[in-house]
């Protein structure tokens, strides 16, 4: 996992997108390819704008929720980690849309709800700490 420093907006979707390029590298990484602007895996970035969505997860703890737009789709990404990090035991599934309001549907319900509240408030992301 990546430490947490994010203070301002743009370093949080920064940390967020780094996290998801990091479970994508390790259980993804065709997806991760299609995502990123250079397509060298060890120097990958993601596109900026990529992620619209994101509900932070935590080791050992909450999954976390992106939905995300790729070049002809749009993708729900769920995934989580144990404490060491996403190289040692962790998942990562990837569910392609049509849309956002797919993928967004994809989700479970509780998680579903969230990400449509945080669409309707104009939220990108929401920090594993708060109770939804």
């Amino acid at each position: 996992m990546i430490p947490r420093q994010a203070t301002t907006v743009d370093d949080h979707i920064r940390r967020v997108t780094d996290e998801l390029l990091s479970a994508l590298a390790e259980y993804q990484p065709d997806v991760m390819l299609e995502l990123c602007d250079d397509n060298d895996e060890s120097k990958a970035t993601m596109r900026h704008g990529a992620v619209a969505l994101c509900i932070e997860g935590e080791s050992d703890g909450r999954d976390w929720h992106w939905i995300v737009r790729a070049d002809s789709c749009w993708m729900y990404i769920v995934g989580g980690c144990c404490h060491t990090g996403w190289d040692c035991q962790g998942t990562c599934e990837v569910f392609r849309a049509d849309s956002q309001q797919e993928a967004i549907g994809m989700a479970p319900d509780d998680v579903k709800s969230t990400l449509l509240q945080m669409l309707a408030r104009g939220d990108r992301v929401i920090d594993n700490q708060l109770d939804w």
